[in-house]
């Protein structure tokens, strides 16, 4: 497991000043290292980000994750639906985005695994995804923190299997309407 920096209020950060942006990384930071944690990935609020804001995360020692499978787990409520659309949606290689405060989440979550394994997926931490990006000349371009707003959903991070990942181009979430470059 690994826990990384999700903002302290969760705000879409790309309608904020730097200042703030800042702050609220800080403050994660902070509290997760009252409990011994020092975060090496930031995932930003509805993936809205951009190169200013990940310039902020990587100065602060992070690196920058977003996903390619949104499973709107908070939108479809129920388990059914949710392993549904992860399954149209993934590939052996996906990042698959879940929230832990949806309730049919934890029940259905058995069964997600075990499809994603049927398709191929092996399960690493966002630092070993990024790690074996930035393990390649091809990955240090197309790093975590260096997505581009004209990505592909095809990228991810369930399987480590270096060149493939990292020759394909960054998740789709990078280019969705919350997706911002504002920043």
């Amino acid at each position: 497991h690994e826990v990384a920096n999700h903002p302290w209020s969760h705000p879409q950060l790309t309608k904020r000043s730097l200042s703030s942006v800042k702050s609220q990384l800080r403050d994660t930071n902070k509290a997760l290292a009252e409990l011994g944690i020092y975060p090496k990935v930031f995932r930003p609020p509805y993936g809205a980000q951009g190169p200013k804001i990940r310039k902020v995360a990587r100065d602060m020692g992070m690196e920058t994750m977003l996903w390619d499978v949104d499973s709107l787990d908070w939108k479809l409520k129920t388990g059914d639906r949710i392993r549904r659309k992860i399954g149209q949606q993934s590939s052996y290689s996906s990042v698959v985005l879940l929230h832990s405060n949806t309730r049919s989440v934890p029940g259905v979550l058995p069964a997600i695994i075990r499809d994603l394994r049927a398709k191929g997926c092996r399960f690493v931490t966002s630092s070993e995804w990024i790690a074996g990006l930035s393990g390649s000349a091809a990955g240090s371009a197309k790093s975590a923190s260096s997505q581009s707003s004209n990505a592909s959903r095809s990228q991810s991070s369930s399987a480590l299997t270096s060149r493939r990942i990292v020759e394909k181009s960054t998740p789709r979430a990078a280019r969705s309407s919350n997706s911002q470059e504002a920043q």
